[in-house]
């Protein structure tokens, strides 16, 4: 989904202004990154470590994975939102 809508904002029929354009491109690298670590299918690398582990007979399940990500998550999204938050305000 990265690669479509990475596509997508660098197509020359995506005829935003440029402060739209930027925004659109923070919120996708911050989703990009968030998803994948919230869910276990939000990124291949997940689903690629997590056949690694259970082959060296480490458990990791889905709600594992989920229960993680809900611990860890909190706080870098905070911190993602403040810089697009700081961000909107200087393109005003």
């Amino acid at each position: 989904m990265t690669i479509l809508m990475a596509r997508v904002l660098l197509s020359s029929g995506y005829d935003v202004p440029q402060r739209h354009r930027a925004a659109a491109n923070l919120a996708l690298i911050a989703a990009s990154n968030v998803g994948a670590n919230f869910t276990l299918i939000g990124s291949l690398a997940a689903v690629m470590w997590v056949k690694l582990l259970n082959a060296k007979r480490v458990p990791m399940s889905f709600m594992r994975f989920l229960k993680v990500g809900l611990v860890t998550m909190p706080l870098p999204l905070a911190l993602c939102l403040l810089v697009f938050w700081g961000e909107a305000s200087a393109w005003q």
